[in-house]
């Protein structure tokens, strides 16, 4: 993992809090199923805020991101003694097939994906640089940022733009490779627990997904009798081939009362929403 990669994910996760926001929100002694856990940023961010006696169980289907969550897990043991964190080598998707291709950037774990589009990636990439290049210049010379804010937003969609977004994306989406991974479904996931008395019949707290254009299958793969169950989803979603009005309708017919869509400042004019969902 890139050390941009590490800040992005740092930011996201613990200064914008943006899987504990629109109302979800977590407690001791919840029960959290991250699922994408990467490296593991989320996972002691929710171990902390389940603590005591709370249970967080991970999934990364990438092996080198598992290592280094497993590893991130080991280096902070004597913050989690209070609660119980299962780290699974694992995807999760709809149930349809038992193994599946993960494409792996090693430049940027967060962006591996059962389903790679490396042309939206570097169009969010570009948006991102959009968004970001005035504050950041802001911050670094003031004065000339003002002045330049004009010619800044004319340039933002520029070609220049675009062409520096496409170099850095092309960076982190490079030696790329393919790995098969083991898959199951959230449902088979909560049999499992339930059998092993891990949380049986506890309510899953949150179910927080980023799986990276993969989202509509995990939440599929939750079979009808366990949705109420779970009280809170939190999940990043790629709004392609309508996909954003899917896991709103799916959350719906669920049962859940509250749900949100929000786009992230630093991501406008992308494809990228955070959708939270409670059940009020």
């Amino acid at each position: 993992m890139s050390a941009p990669d590490v800040g992005f994910l740092y930011q996201e996760v613990f200064v914008e809090r943006c899987y504990e926001q629109q109302g979800v929100s977590l407690k001791a002694g919840d029960t959290v199923l991250d699922v994408g856990a990467n490296v593991g940023f989320f996972a002691l961010y929710a171990a902390a805020a389940v603590s005591p006696g709370g249970r967080v169980v991970c999934c990364e289907p990438a092996p080198a991101a598992f290592d280094a969550l497993r590893r991130t897990l080991a280096a902070n043991q004597s913050l989690l003694s209070a609660v119980d964190v299962r780290a699974l080598n694992l995807g999760l998707s709809d149930g349809s097939q038992t193994r599946g291709g993960l494409t792996v950037y090693p430049r940027a774990a967060g962006w591996s994906s059962m389903e790679p589009d490396d042309a939206e990636v570097r169009s969010n990439v570009a948006a991102f640089a959009s968004a970001a290049l005035p504050t950041a210049l802001g911050a670094l010379w003031p004065a000339m940022g003002r002045r330049l804010a004009p010619l800044l937003a004319r340039l933002q969609r520029t070609v220049l733009l675009r062409g520096v977004a496409g170099l850095v994306s092309s960076r982190l989406l490079g030696n790329a490779s393919r790995v098969e991974v083991q898959l199951t479904t959230v449902s088979d996931l909560i049999d499992a627990m339930d059998a092993h008395l891990l949380f049986p019949s506890h309510p899953l707290a949150l179910l927080k997904i980023d799986v990276e254009r993969h989202e509509l299958e995990v939440l599929r793969g939750v079979r009808a009798s366990h949705w109420p169950r779970i009280l809170q989803v939190a999940a990043e979603v790629h709004d392609r081939e309508g996909r954003l009005a899917q896991v709103l309708a799916l959350l719906r017919a669920a049962g859940f009362t509250s749900i949100t869509a929000v786009q992230p400042a630093s991501m406008k004019d992308s494809n990228l929403y955070n959708v939270y969902a409670h059940r009020g």
